[in-house]
């Protein structure tokens, strides 16, 4: 097994030749159980996405997430992306893997913009991935990420305060208890209202950049058309998914790998990052795509 490397095997083979606890993160867009046939633009089979049924689907799966576990660091991360189809099921099998303590969140990718997901049910469109966050122990590496204001959450922040000369939003008091009101008070960070309703007062300085939540409206740009990102393989991913995921999860000079790599959008990202790879698909057109990719 080598690094920064992509294989075109059976994935379980290659995760049997790997040492223990040496990959930091694991990323992979799982098959969904979808029992369609992937094309590409010519019309050349990308693979197949059907495994069966729920137990096919646990017995495919299981083997593999003991291994990953298995070459995951101490603090590694792995985060498995599915959809509807397959989620509860995979998430059955990795908290009894990884133990229910080391699932650390759930993601909800908002994949494309409202309307184009449509087909896939009759009254709803399917917008949105999941993607499972699992750590190997309580204490994983990870770098908290914020992003810049956008025009409607600086629009929160429509109080102006005089003496501070400061912006400022309002919050209800929630739970905060009296003695805690009160020192607020004291510090002027209580806002009143004509009706004499009290808030708490949050200022525009305080909130120089927004944490990232758990759900992930920005991070579907690949899906604009203009951008020049798209290339000839089905259901590949944005960089800008794989940038957060890998920046968030890992440090330069870790081991990132994905096992359905697909097209290699992580491992593209992971090399310009300053990681090292290790990547596999069982798809000749997935791997010759992401060789190319790599390569330039």
């Amino acid at each position: 097994m080598e690094l920064n490397k992509i294989y075109n095997m059976d994935n379980i083979n290659l995760l049997k030749q790997i040492p223990d606890n040496i990959i930091q993160l694991i990323y992979s867009d799982i098959l969904y159980n979808t029992g369609n046939t992937f094309k590409t633009k010519n019309n050349d089979i990308a693979y197949v996405d059907k495994i069966g049924n729920e137990k096919d689907v646990q017995e495919f799966y299981k083997p593999r997430l003991k291994e990953m576990r298995r070459i995951l660091s101490p603090t590694g991360n792995i985060l498995i992306h599915c959809d509807y189809r397959i989620s509860p099921y995979i998430q059955i099998l990795m908290d009894d893997i990884f133990g229910k303590n080391n699932m650390q969140d759930k993601i909800i990718w908002k994949k494309t913009e409202t309307g184009k997901g449509a087909k896939s049910l009759k009254v709803l469109s399917k917008d949105y991935d999941e993607i499972l966050y699992y750590s190997k122990s309580v204490n994983p590496t990870t770098n908290k990420l914020k992003l810049p204001h956008n025009s409607t959450s600086l629009q929160e922040f429509k109080y102006f305060d005089e003496e501070q000369q400061q912006y400022f939003k309002i919050v209800n008091l929630g739970v905060y208890s009296k003695i805690s009101v009160d020192k607020m008070k004291e510090e002027g960070l209580i806002h009143t209202t004509r009706t004499g309703k009290e808030y708490k007062k949050y200022y525009l300085t305080d909130f120089k950049n927004n944490t990232i939540s758990n759900i992930w409206v920005d991070c579907h740009n690949l899906y604009n058309g203009n951008n020049g990102e798209m290339n000839d393989y089905p259901t590949q991913k944005p960089r800008a998914l794989l940038e957060r995921i890998i920046h968030m999860f890992s440090n330069e000079g870790d081991t990132v790998a994905d096992f359905f790599c697909g097209s290699g959008t992580t491992l593209v990202v992971a090399k310009e990052l300053h990681r090292n790879f290790i990547g596999c698909d069982l798809s000749p057109i997935g791997v010759k795509i992401t060789n190319d990719r790599l390569n330039k």
